[in-house]
């Protein structure tokens, strides 16, 4: 009994030490990973393929795309991409020390912002959170080379079934901002009832 009792110590120690070993969350899986995204005008589509980006252009001669950028993600894939119709390429991480990275249309990373950047303290803590995301995102859309960002999400995206709600957040929480391609910068907006983002 005794050899028995030392084996499953030994066994135990070993898986112990190998869950420490690992990336923890307290979801059962990381977040997911965006693939794929299209411009607000189909002329431009980015997929996401083995850790590279690929942007691909619209061929109206012979009505189909064509690979003109192909480019190293830095970093884990992100849970959302957006593309202008300028071919500006924007990740989107539900996470607080890379939150959003802009690439320009040969795929140069030009601008990365953590949620510090983005938001106050007071915002951050008005968002649901689970083991692995900060659901800061709600909605967001482009308009010409500015991507306007509402929040805080009002609904879990971006992880598998089995996550773990750590905070609630604040449901009547409110804000916005945009980011400027152009520039790139952050531009603050302020909410009201008549605000769109």
């Amino acid at each position: 009994m005794r050899s028995f009792c030392d084996k499953m110590l030994v066994r135990i120690f070993l898986l112990i030490c190998l869950v420490a070993s690992a990336r923890a969350y307290a979801d059962m899986e990381p977040p997911s990973v965006a693939t794929a995204a299209v411009s607000p005008n189909g002329r431009f589509v980015v997929r996401l393929h083995e850790g590279e980006a690929l942007r691909f252009s619209q061929a109206t001669a012979v009505d189909a795309y064509k690979l003109e950028a192909r480019f190293k993600v830095v970093g884990e894939g992100p849970q959302f991409i957006f593309v202008s119709d300028s071919a500006d390429i924007l990740f989107v991480y539900l996470d607080e020390r890379t939150s959003i990275q802009l690439y320009d249309l040969n795929g140069q990373l030009r601008k990365t912002w953590s949620l510090n950047e983005l938001l106050t303290q007071k915002q951050i803590g008005t968002c649901m959170r689970t083991g692995a995301t900060i659901q800061w995102l709600d909605e967001a859309a482009f308009f010409d080379r500015r991507l306007a960002i509402r929040g805080p999400s009002c609904r879990v995206r971006c992880v598998a079934s089995s996550y773990t709600l750590m905070s609630r957040g604040d449901p009547d929480a409110q804000f916005a901002f945009a980011i400027d391609c152009k520039t790139p910068e952050v531009e603050r907006i302020t909410m009201d009832e008549n605000t769109e983002p």
